[in-house]
Protein backbone atom coordinates (compact mmCIF):
# COMPACT_ATOMS: atom_id res chain seq x y z
CA UNK A 1 0.00 0.00 0.00
CA UNK A 2 1.62 3.08 -1.06
CA UNK A 3 -0.87 5.80 -1.17
CA UNK A 4 -4.48 6.75 -0.08
CA UNK A 5 -6.68 9.14 0.06
CA UNK A 6 -7.44 11.67 3.62
CA UNK A 7 -11.66 12.18 3.70
CA UNK A 8 -12.05 14.68 6.53
CA UNK A 9 -15.57 15.59 7.71
CA UNK A 10 -16.84 12.88 5.06
CA UNK A 11 -15.60 14.85 2.22
CA UNK A 12 -13.64 13.03 -0.10
CA UNK A 13 -12.05 16.17 -1.07
CA UNK A 14 -9.45 14.36 -4.20
CA UNK A 15 -12.68 14.32 -6.42
CA UNK A 16 -12.65 18.24 -6.52
CA UNK A 17 -9.34 19.29 -6.79
CA UNK A 18 -6.45 18.10 -8.31
CA UNK A 19 -3.64 16.86 -5.65
CA UNK A 20 -1.13 19.18 -4.59
CA UNK A 21 2.49 18.49 -5.88
CA UNK A 22 5.29 17.99 -3.68
CA UNK A 23 8.10 20.72 -3.60
CA UNK A 24 10.98 22.06 -2.20
CA UNK A 25 10.16 25.00 0.42
CA UNK A 26 10.92 28.46 -1.37
CA UNK A 27 12.67 31.47 0.22
CA UNK A 28 10.76 33.57 1.57
CA UNK A 29 9.11 30.73 3.81
CA UNK A 30 5.61 30.86 3.01
CA UNK A 31 3.49 30.50 6.27
CA UNK A 32 -0.10 29.74 6.68
CA UNK A 33 -1.91 30.19 9.90
CA UNK A 34 -5.38 28.86 9.47
CA UNK A 35 -7.85 28.91 11.95
CA UNK A 36 -10.32 31.47 14.57
CA UNK A 37 -8.70 33.96 16.27
CA UNK A 38 -9.74 33.52 19.25
CA UNK A 39 -8.29 32.37 23.08
CA UNK A 40 -8.72 28.75 22.98
CA UNK A 41 -6.79 28.48 19.60
CA UNK A 42 -3.74 30.32 20.88
CA UNK A 43 -4.18 33.40 18.48
CA UNK A 44 -2.00 35.48 20.79
CA UNK A 45 0.50 32.99 20.20
CA UNK A 46 0.17 33.02 16.17
CA UNK A 47 0.86 36.74 16.56
CA UNK A 48 3.49 36.53 18.42
CA UNK A 49 4.89 34.23 16.67
CA UNK A 50 4.75 36.42 13.57
CA UNK A 51 5.87 39.84 15.19
CA UNK A 52 9.09 37.47 16.20
CA UNK A 53 9.62 36.55 12.80
CA UNK A 54 9.03 39.62 11.32
CA UNK A 55 11.35 41.60 14.05
CA UNK A 56 14.32 39.68 13.46
CA UNK A 57 13.88 39.65 9.86
CA UNK A 58 13.44 35.80 9.26
CA UNK A 59 13.01 34.94 5.36
CA UNK A 60 9.06 34.07 5.61
CA UNK A 61 5.52 35.74 4.03
CA UNK A 62 2.72 35.11 6.60
CA UNK A 63 -1.20 33.67 5.38
CA UNK A 64 -3.22 34.09 8.20
CA UNK A 65 -7.05 32.95 7.17
CA UNK A 66 -9.24 33.55 9.79
CA UNK A 67 -13.16 32.34 10.39
CA UNK A 68 -15.12 35.88 9.83
CA UNK A 69 -17.69 34.67 12.35
CA UNK A 70 -15.44 35.13 15.10
CA UNK A 71 -14.44 38.39 13.91
CA UNK A 72 -16.65 40.66 15.73
CA UNK A 73 -15.66 38.95 18.98
CA UNK A 74 -12.30 39.90 18.66
CA UNK A 75 -10.73 43.19 21.06
CA UNK A 76 -9.65 46.21 20.39
CA UNK A 77 -5.92 45.18 21.32
CA UNK A 78 -6.51 41.84 18.70
CA UNK A 79 -7.40 44.14 16.25
CA UNK A 80 -4.92 46.96 17.19
CA UNK A 81 -2.16 43.62 16.50
CA UNK A 82 -3.75 42.66 13.37
CA UNK A 83 -3.76 46.46 11.81
CA UNK A 84 0.04 47.25 12.78
CA UNK A 85 1.31 43.28 11.46
CA UNK A 86 -0.71 43.72 7.46
CA UNK A 87 1.36 47.27 6.96
CA UNK A 88 4.30 44.62 6.74
CA UNK A 89 3.89 43.44 3.26
CA UNK A 90 5.26 40.15 4.31
CA UNK A 91 1.54 39.66 6.58
CA UNK A 92 -1.90 39.35 4.56
CA UNK A 93 -4.73 38.61 6.59
CA UNK A 94 -7.92 36.99 4.89
CA UNK A 95 -11.26 36.59 6.85
CA UNK A 96 -13.97 33.67 5.77
CA UNK A 97 -12.16 31.16 5.45
CA UNK A 98 -14.89 29.28 3.44
CA UNK A 99 -15.01 31.90 0.72
CA UNK A 100 -11.37 32.04 0.42
CA UNK A 101 -10.75 28.75 0.08
CA UNK A 102 -8.63 26.52 2.72
CA UNK A 103 -7.37 24.30 -0.22
CA UNK A 104 -5.92 27.44 -2.27
CA UNK A 105 -4.50 28.72 0.80
CA UNK A 106 -2.63 25.21 1.59
CA UNK A 107 -1.22 25.13 -2.06
CA UNK A 108 -0.02 28.63 -1.32
CA UNK A 109 1.92 27.38 1.91
CA UNK A 110 5.49 25.68 2.52
CA UNK A 111 4.17 25.28 6.03
CA UNK A 112 0.91 25.67 8.20
CA UNK A 113 1.40 26.84 11.73
CA UNK A 114 -0.92 25.81 14.08
CA UNK A 115 -0.84 26.80 17.85
CA UNK A 116 -4.13 25.71 19.24
CA UNK A 117 -3.98 24.24 22.53
CA UNK A 118 -7.40 22.68 22.40
CA UNK A 119 -8.81 20.81 19.43
CA UNK A 120 -11.37 17.90 18.71
CA UNK A 121 -10.30 16.65 15.22
CA UNK A 122 -7.72 19.03 13.42
CA UNK A 123 -9.21 19.24 10.36
CA UNK A 124 -6.61 22.30 9.06
CA UNK A 125 -3.48 19.80 10.52
CA UNK A 126 -5.18 16.85 8.34
CA UNK A 127 -5.38 18.70 5.46
CA UNK A 128 -2.03 20.07 5.36
CA UNK A 129 -0.53 16.69 5.98
CA UNK A 130 -3.12 15.18 3.00
CA UNK A 131 -1.40 17.97 0.25
CA UNK A 132 1.80 16.86 1.78
CA UNK A 133 2.56 19.83 3.95
CA UNK A 134 4.87 20.10 7.12
CA UNK A 135 2.81 21.35 9.87
CA UNK A 136 4.04 22.91 13.34
CA UNK A 137 1.87 22.59 16.32
CA UNK A 138 1.38 21.91 19.85
CA UNK A 139 2.04 18.04 20.88
CA UNK A 140 -2.24 17.25 21.42
CA UNK A 141 -3.34 14.40 22.61
CA UNK A 142 -5.47 14.40 19.45
CA UNK A 143 -2.31 14.82 16.98
CA UNK A 144 -0.57 12.31 18.95
CA UNK A 145 -3.33 9.86 18.75
CA UNK A 146 -4.41 10.57 14.92
CA UNK A 147 -0.88 11.36 13.64
CA UNK A 148 2.03 9.73 15.90
CA UNK A 149 5.01 11.37 15.12
CA UNK A 150 5.13 11.83 10.86
CA UNK A 151 8.07 13.06 9.76
CA UNK A 152 5.89 16.16 8.51
CA UNK A 153 4.62 16.93 11.85
CA UNK A 154 6.89 18.75 14.24
CA UNK A 155 6.17 19.45 17.74
CA UNK A 156 6.66 22.48 19.36
CA UNK A 157 7.21 21.39 23.24
CA UNK A 158 7.46 24.95 24.84
CA UNK A 159 4.15 26.24 23.28
CA UNK A 160 5.39 29.67 22.99
CA UNK A 161 5.85 31.85 19.83
CA UNK A 162 9.70 31.13 20.74
CA UNK A 163 9.25 27.21 20.48
CA UNK A 164 7.01 27.61 17.48
CA UNK A 165 9.56 29.80 15.38
CA UNK A 166 12.25 27.48 16.53
CA UNK A 167 10.47 24.49 14.10
CA UNK A 168 9.59 26.55 11.46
Amino acid sequence: FRSGVLVPNGVDDHLLHVPLPPRKPRRPLHVLVIGRPVAQKCFNITLEAVDLALSRNFPMRFRLLLHSAEAATMGAGLVAALRRLTRDRRVRVEFDAQRTGVYAAIGWADVLLHPANTETQGLAVMEALAAGRPVVCRPLPVYEEQFGSLRHLRYANGGDAEAFMDEL
